[in-house]
């Protein structure tokens, strides 16, 4: 139950950071609108994984008042590389979490992963069969 536990508060540490770089996303990409809903995927993501956590008493980590990007966003393009670059990490997380969740939990979730991938797509025009 341990790596369970570690396992949905490192998945809901994620989501928190999801939804930080969308809004900075929005910010910079020509299409922020899209960027918006995407960020509400991921907040109501975050939602499910505190209500799960909520439900099967593991403790719910605060988001952060910040999160280091995986480069520095300046304008679109750096924008939309973010936005896939996230989503393909993700993807990847996601991917090999699920075998380690709650066997309802993980059904309902099962298709998220492949969302991701097709997020990474539309926002960088790649993705990888094993994300990093």
């Amino acid at each position: 139950m341990t790596q369970d536990i570690t396992t949905v508060q490192d998945l809901l540490d994620s989501a928190h950071c999801a939804v930080y770089t969308y809004g900075i996303v929005a910010a910079y990409a020509e299409d922020a609108n899209q960027a918006l809903d995407d960020q509400a995927i991921h907040r109501k993501l975050r939602d499910r994984l505190v209500e799960f956590c909520l439900t099967h008493s593991i403790p719910v980590s605060p988001a952060a008042a910040a999160y280091q990007l995986p480069t520095r966003i300046t304008d679109n393009t750096s924008a939309r590389s973010v936005a896939g670059i996230l989503e393909n990490r993700l993807c990847n997380q996601w991917a090999t979490s699920l075998f380690t969740l709650d066997r309802v939990f993980a059904q309902e979730m099962i298709g998220f992963p492949q969302e991701c991938a097709l997020r990474a797509y539309a926002w960088s025009g790649m993705t990888s069969a094993f994300p990093h």
